[in-house]
């Protein structure tokens, strides 16, 4: 689609090739979705270092399941690049020195 060409052109651009797209329509804030059930099996099948997401809030608003989705991401190896920030994000609750 135009609007996922823009996405990974956005990606691109700070030196990150995306290889594959799952669309949602962020229609639903549960993360029991058929979109984030693909996205999920795709990350744990392959090997794929970066998840992109046109904003961290679209995989859900609630707080808990944010949380508990970026932790089973990042327990993958995953890190996910938020092209609304430009910037990767972490759960950075569970760091201390």
């Amino acid at each position: 689609s135009a609007a996922s060409d823009v996405y990974k052109r956005q990606a691109l651009s700070v030196g990150i090739e995306c290889e594959q797209t799952v669309v949602d329509d962020g229609a639903s804030t549960s993360v029991d979705r058929p979109q984030m059930r693909q996205l999920m099996e795709i990350l744990e099948i392959s090997d794929y270092k970066v998840l992109v997401v046109e904003d961290i809030y679209e995989i859900t608003r609630n707080p808990e399941d944010l949380k508990s989705m970026m932790d089973r991401i990042n327990d993958l190896g995953v890190t996910i690049f938020d092209l609304g920030t430009m910037s990767a994000r972490y759960n950075n609750y569970a760091i201390e020195c």
